[in-house]
Formats: structure tokens, sequence, C-alpha cells
């Protein structure tokens, strides 16, 4: 378990290490899941005036935006091709770090962002426990988790066995599970919003009409299945 552990860290490391189209990246997740992302955020992380840490910053879109409502942000990302991307986006600092091992001190932010990091590795916890760390107390620690079960699940069982190497795979789990480790870690959930019913990246496909009749779907669509899940959490 250990060994298959590492394997899956080591797989990542070098698929994000190799990516190259990083000026694209945004293009590939489409406005409708960027807006999204942007309202979910806006609306976890309003306050102003604050230090915040946004790791993985990829490109820097949500750098330039926290910065843009009055914070101090530190981007952090293990992709060299994505900090040079963010660079010529956002004032703020940023860095190459490693998510399992970051270079702050305790307890020095007020709001650590995560998006699109946390289910790509099986054992999340040590990263969370790291981000706990650099995090003060009452700081608000925002994420997001892909669900079991979802359509993106049942796509992933097929991709599976298509690509195997350890760094395409994703960690899927239930809201139920992901509670359990935010309290073995005294990080607590303030609030949760679930969305889509298709794979993200699908909707940059379709037209706006298509658009109206998925965000219906989503009203009825039971919470758990659900493709994302966003976490507002607070440490303890």
């Amino acid at each position: 378990m250990k060994n298959n552990k590492f394997e899956w860290i080591r797989g990542k490391k070098e698929l994000w290490q190799k990516k190259q189209d990083t000026e694209d990246y945004e293009k590939e997740m489409g406005s409708y899941a960027l807006n999204i992302d942007r309202q979910i955020v806006s609306n976890f992380l309003h306050a102003k005036g604050e230090v915040m840490l946004d790791l993985p910053c990829g490109t820097g879109r949500f750098t330039k935006f926290l910065e843009n409502t009055g914070n101090k942000v530190i981007g952090a990302d293990y992709s060299v091709n994505m900090l040079k991307t963010a660079k010529k986006r956002v004032k703020s600092t940023l860095i190459r770090c490693d998510a399992f091992n970051l270079p702050f001190k305790e307890n020095i932010f007020d709001d650590v962002l995560t998006m699109r990091l946390i289910f790509h590795y099986n054992k999340p916890n040590d990263i969370i426990r790291e981000i706990k760390r650099v995090l003060r107390k009452d700081g608000v620690f925002v994420f997001d988790s892909l669900n079991k079960y979802s359509t993106r699940y049942s796509i992933d069982i097929l991709l599976r066995m298509l690509r195997r190497k350890p760094g395409s795979r994703l960690w899927f789990a239930r809201p139920q599970e992901v509670h359990r480790i935010l309290n073995s870690l005294d990080l607590e959930v303030t609030a949760v919003e679930y969305r889509y019913v298709l794979p993200t990246r699908t909707y940059r496909y379709f037209p706006k009409v298509l658009l109206n009749f998925f965000d219906k779907l989503e009203k009825i669509w039971p919470k758990s299945l659900r493709v994302l899940t966003y976490w507002k959490t607070i440490r303890q």
C-alpha cells in the first residue's frame, strides 16, 4: 500500500512537470466551469485584506481573482510551466513547491484555496494536514473533491482500462468519507456545494439551450451523485 502511494505521487509529479500546453489550460476547462468556480470561491472567500495561499495556482486564474479583491496572495505550484504562464498575468509572489512539504512557517495564512488538487491523490490526508499546518486558527480552507458514483466516476472506470499510468489516476470519494477525513484533522465544515451532472469539461461544447437544460436537471439530481463537491472548512 505504501509503495502504491509513493508511485501515485511520483506519477502525478511527472505528469504536471511535463505539461506544456499551459497557455490553453483555461480554454480546456471552458467558460461555464470557470464561472461556476469563480462564483463559489467568491461566496466561500469573501473577506478582504487577508493573507491567502493559492495552491496549486496553476496559470494564476484564482491568484489574479483573489488579489483583485484586495488580498495579499501567494501562488504556489509544482509545475514550472504553469508558474511561467501565471507570472505573465499576476502581481503576486509565485513559488515552486511540493504540496506535501510546503516551505512556509506554521499558522501564517488566513485562507488557503486548493482547487483541482485533492482528488489527484488517493491518500489526501498528508496534503490536508500540511495545509492545516500553515493555516491560522479559525483560518479558512476551501477545496473540491470528486464524488464516487457520479458520471465522472463511471467514465473513469472505463478510462482506467485504457490508461494505467499513476499520473492519470483520480481519487473519488463519497462526501461522508471526506467529512470523516476533515473531522479527524479538526477541520470544521461550514459550507458545501454540489455541482455538475456531467464531467466539467463537457459543458464547454454545449450551446446555451443545453446548458440551461443541465442547470435545471442538476437541481433534481441527487447531490451526492453530482460530479464535484466544493468544501469550505475552518481550522479549529
